[in-house]
């Protein structure tokens, strides 16, 4: 179950783990303005199709902004992909273009960050990075906590 603190963001303030379905169901059915959400939605799937198609499943991404907020028309959806530190070097190209061109495309503010085990030499880094995005996803512009969606693809 999704819930909102009093200044409308996403409670608890954590990392919260959806399924897809259960993603669209809190973010468009439940909230005013459900074909403006819906059309971002279908963007944000588009997004997602073309990540897989580079990339192919075991990813995950973090969603953030104020589409996971009850904002009644937010602008965009923010999101951050973790994946594989070398698969993420050796496909540099195309993370580099999907974050030039996600904005216009897809609405999706689109950031990637590099994940590691711990046994990796960039494990500490990965981990850095991590705790980096959630500090930024995990406080709102006015300095509010505010909690984090995770979707496993």
């Amino acid at each position: 179950m999704i819930s909102f603190d009093i200044n409308g963001n996403l409670f608890p303030y954590d990392v919260i783990e959806q399924e897809w379905k259960e993603f669209m169901y809190w973010f468009t059915e439940t909230i005013e303005d459900k074909r403006h959400r819906t059309r971002l939605l279908k963007k944000y799937e588009a997004y997602v199709h073309e990540v897989k198609k580079n990339f192919g499943a075991g990813f995950h991404q973090w969603v953030d902004g104020s589409f996971i907020t009850q904002k009644k028309k937010p602008g965009d959806i923010d999101v951050v992909t973790f994946l594989p530190y070398d698969l993420m070097v050796k496909k540099a190209i195309f993370v580099e273009k999907m974050r030039k061109t996600s904005k216009l495309k897809y609405n999706i503010d689109g950031f990637f960050a590099p994940t590691a085990k711990w046994n990796h030499r960039y494990f500490e880094s990965c981990q850095r990075e991590e705790k980096r995005w959630r500090d930024l996803f995990g406080t709102s512009r006015k300095g509010y906590p505010k909690g984090i969606i995770k979707l496993h693809f």
